[in-house]
């Protein structure tokens, strides 16, 4: 799967400056549609932004998570999320 990559906006990189370090991840990428964690994440860095907030995901949001990973690239080269990783999300979840 080829990602079209553009160049971040002056109104974009505005949002990002005002909310990366208080906002939680589930606003923050509503605010910023098409751009993933990673990419929000590195320019984030780029730009000497640190997260102050912890995220905290209900279990209503993990399993939605879960869901929206199958199929997907994870992070690392060749690999995608399974039903058996889903499994596994799941159950670490369920120790919490």
């Amino acid at each position: 799967m080829t990602v079209k990559w553009s160049r971040w906006t002056k109104q974009e990189m505005d949002i990002l400056r005002k909310h990366f370090e208080w906002t939680p991840w589930s606003e923050l990428l509503l605010m910023l549609p098409g751009r993933s964690p990673q990419y929000i994440r590195n320019l984030g860095r780029k730009l000497g932004l640190t997260r102050k907030v912890e995220q905290v995901h209900s279990e209503a949001t993990r399993e939605k998570i879960g869901e929206a990973m199958i199929g997907k690239p994870s992070r690392f080269a060749g690999h995608t999320h399974s039903e058996k990783a889903k499994q596994k999300m799941r159950d670490a979840a369920a120790k919490r």
